[in-house]
């Protein structure tokens, strides 16, 4: 059955010499084709979009949860000293705790923020959990002079409070 033919009658047309419609048909089919393969061709290249995009939200979602586990870990390994001499910089902290207790990553002295000068606290970040141990034994022995008071650094409740102040900003929808 010629399905062009009987088309083009249903439209009204006349139906066309035998010749040219072989040669109509087999271009309509190309025709055809085309639009499928490109039809093909559309879809295939938004499903791969579609992919990549749930690939790049994957791996920012994991780079966000390294960076936060990372984050936590430093924070663990961190001390608040106070009692401070309002004298001592960076450099005599990380002397003391350096002997003291172990390899120290960073020390970050709070200082005013007029006058730049020390307020008499610091918070001193370790590489290793051991020397926050031996860290937290100095409390009571003078550096420069002062008795200090060395403490952890409260990680884990800055942590709770900072999830549940994400749980009561994100709306649950309970069924």
């Amino acid at each position: 059955i010629d399905f062009d033919a009987v088309e083009q009658l249903l439209e009204g047309g006349d139906a066309p010499a035998k010749e040219s419609t072989g040669k109509d048909r087999d271009r309509d089919r190309r025709r055809r084709s085309r639009s499928r393969t490109d039809e093909a061709e559309k879809q295939r290249r938004a499903l791969e979009k579609e992919r990549k995009e749930e690939e790049r939200k994957q791996k920012q979602f994991e780079d966000e949860r390294q960076k936060a586990m990372e984050q936590a870990k430093r924070e663990d390994n961190t001390v608040v000293v106070m009692c401070l001499n309002h004298k001592a910089g960076e450099r005599e902290i990380y002397e003391f705790f350096s002997q003291q207790a172990g390899k120290v990553r960073d020390i970050q002295l709070i200082r005013d923020q007029a006058s730049q000068k020390s307020k008499g606290i610091a918070y001193v970040e370790f590489y290793l959990q051991e020397a926050v141990v031996k860290a937290l034994a100095c409390t009571g022995r003078p550096l420069m002079g002062v008795p200090i008071r060395v403490q952890a650094s409260q990680a884990e409740k800055n942590r709770a409070t900072q999830a549940a102040k994400l749980a009561q900003a994100a709306p649950v929808d309970i069924p």
